[in-house]
């Protein structure tokens, strides 16, 4: 048999977790766009807040996986 179905409901679920990462994106752009500070200081300053904004993404979502798991396994 084809799993049409299953596929085609998987793709807003991977749009979906680009999301938050895109949103936060336009916010840490944003946010060193209205200072006034050195060039080489708002790099570091978008490289830092990118790197600190992924890990915490992730680490919200796999704790979202992980509590979607525990409510699946308990129905």
């Amino acid at each position: 048999m084809s799993n049409i179905k299953s596929q085609s409901l998987r793709l807003p679920q991977s749009r979906l977790r680009l999301f938050p990462y895109v949103i936060l994106g336009g916010l840490i752009f944003a946010f060193n766009s209205s200072l006034n500070l050195n060039y080489f200081l708002r790099g570091y300053l978008a490289l830092i807040e990118s790197q600190i904004v992924i890990i915490a993404i992730f680490f919200l979502m796999a704790k979202l996986a992980k509590r979607k798991k525990k409510r699946s396994q308990l129905d």
